[in-house]
């Protein structure tokens, strides 16, 4: 039992690094604090900075346009949380009373998904961290402003290459996503574990579904909706791609079995 616990704490899971969300996370950090410490305002600088940090937790590999509204929502509700914490921490009862709603809200958020669970989280702790500061209504609104220019600027350098790279995203999920198929395809299918590639179709299929409610429908001139061609209509969706797998699967271990047999019959046969 302890081995097993302290294997757990010490595993090092390499396929969660992400250095190049990491990289353009810490500019967005760097940048506002570096101009406020040149232009003589530390504090502005780190008021900027801190806003910036608490988005960066909303960044992702997802589709540019899911990332922009997550991370903008994610602006808001930190900016309105620096505003509250800054206005209730005069009075501990009352910052008491804010914390309270909020982190209920937040725990209820787990129904809506992963992002709203995230949005809800990181809202919170920046709630409580600026209820601990006493802020008068003039610093607390400037420092929710200043928290706002950071998730912005944070948010902007997330999405920076969006006209360079529009579908790039899109098409990692689907080579993630074939690329498994084709491990999954050569591999023993247990009954015990779950789908050999599940995730990765689930992935793909919620990724060009957004891709789908995006660009996928448009009106034309009488009115009715038509289907926008798109890089992504010739090849099959992710679900067929994950039962041919499956179909591959069990042809070659049915051609195996088969071949088995008749090897078997054959030297029956011979004797």
């Amino acid at each position: 039992m302890w081995r097993s616990f302290a294997r757990l704490l010490t595993q090092f899971d390499r396929d969660k690094l992400e250095p190049a969300i990491a990289l353009r996370n810490a500019v967005g950090v760097f940048v506002p604090l570096a101009i406020g410490v040149a232009v003589g305002m530390p504090l502005g600088g780190i008021a900027v900075a801190s806003g910036a940090l608490q988005v960066s937790y909303s960044d992702g590999h997802d589709p540019y346009s899911q990332r922009g509204v997550r991370m903008l929502m994610a602006t808001l509700l930190c900016a309105l949380a620096v505003v509250v914490g800054g206005l209730v921490g005069r009075i501990p009862a009352l910052a008491v009373l804010a914390v309270m709603p909020w982190g209920f809200a937040a725990g209820l958020a787990v129904v809506l998904g992963s992002d709203a669970e995230s949005l809800g989280v990181i809202s919170l702790v920046t709630l409580i961290i600026f209820a601990a500061q006493a802020l008068t209504v003039e610093r607390a609104l400037n420092a929710g402003l200043l928290a706002l220019l950071g998730g912005l600027v944070q948010t902007a350098f997330s999405i920076a290459l969006w006209p360079l790279a529009r579908h790039e995203p899109e098409r990692r999920a689907l080579a993630t996503l074939y690329s498994e198929l084709s491990q999954s395809a050569l591999a023993a299918l247990k009954s015990r574990e779950a789908p050999p590639s599940a995730i990765e179709v689930t992935r793909a299929q919620e990724v060009l579904g957004r891709l789908g409610r995006d660009h996928g429908e448009r009106r034309n001139g009488s009115g009715h909706c038509s289907t926008r061609p798109s890089a992504f209509d010739s090849a099959c969706s992710p679900l067929d791609a994950f039962v041919i797998a499956s179909h591959v699967r069990a042809s070659r271990r049915v051609t195996s079995r088969s071949s088995a047999t008749s090897f078997s019959t054959a030297r029956i046969c011979s004797t």
